[in-house]
């Protein structure tokens, strides 16, 4: 009887792990951790997102172009406290404007010494000259004193007259003191527009082109003074009381 062999099935081999298991452990979380920074990501994101909404102006659409001049509000719908820092600003510019044009016509004023225009055809003569210079140097004492008396009145009735332009004392004490505003701002600016005008007509006399690119430029401004007292005037069609924002 042969003898019979048998055959064993092959084992399946077991290959052990070499992951420790604190080692699996951490990729676990390592997978779970990278869900949740998503999420902290976009939470992130979202938050940023809001703030600048936030952070946007009352303007609305107006405020993601920029700045223009239409829609710049009149002075009459800025609040009392920002008017009187604007107005103090004001009057200390025109103070050192007057000053500095005074003291350089009042010295040729007084001398008599303007020379003739050397041209042979001068558009205006010796005497035109010192009509020019003596009117200009009046212009400009006018607009010194109006400015330091508006600077005065101005620092003594500073809260009264905030409360009154912000409509806490009634309509007609708003409209008044707008108005003593809008009078203040336009008299000055005329007053000083006009003694640069006559300086450019001297000018004019002894350098025609000269003189006349400064007419023109003082002209500009002139225009851009008279449009801006315009539209800070307190028109009866127009809300005139100070708002936020």
């Amino acid at each position: 009887m042969a003898a019979r062999s048998s055959v064993a099935a092959p084992e399946p081999i077991l290959k052990a792990s070499t992951t420790l298991p604190e080692a699996r452990h951490h990729d676990r979380e390592s997978s779970k951790d990278d869900g949740s920074n998503g999420v902290h990501i976009s939470s992130a994101t979202l938050n940023s997102a809001n703030e600048r909404i936030q952070n946007r102006t009352a303007t609305g659409v107006n405020s993601e172009h920029g700045h223009k001049f239409s829609y710049i509000r009149p002075m009459t719908q800025h609040p009392g406290r920002a008017v009187s820092t604007f107005f103090n600003g004001l009057f200390t510019i025109v103070i050192g404007t007057a000053s500095l044009g005074m003291s350089v016509t009042f010295s040729y004023v007084l001398s008599n010494n303007t020379t003739s225009p050397l041209s042979a055809n001068p558009i205006f003569d010796v005497g035109q000259i010192q009509l020019f210079l003596s009117i200009s140097w009046l212009l400009f004492l006018l607009a010194l004193a109006n400015a330091s008396l508006g600077s005065t009145v101005l620092n003594f009735f500073k809260d009264h007259w905030i409360a009154d332009w912000d409509g806490l004392n009634g309509k007609t004490s708003q409209f008044q003191v707008q108005m003593y505003a809008v009078f203040a701002a336009g008299l000055m600016g005329a007053l000083v527009i006009g003694a640069f005008v006559l300086l450019t007509l001297v000018v004019v006399a002894y350098s025609a082109i000269v003189g006349w690119i400064a007419l023109g430029f003082t002209a500009f401004y002139g225009l851009v003074i008279a449009v801006a007292v315009l539209h800070q005037f307190p028109w009866p069609w127009r809300n005139n009381t100070p708002r936020a924002g």
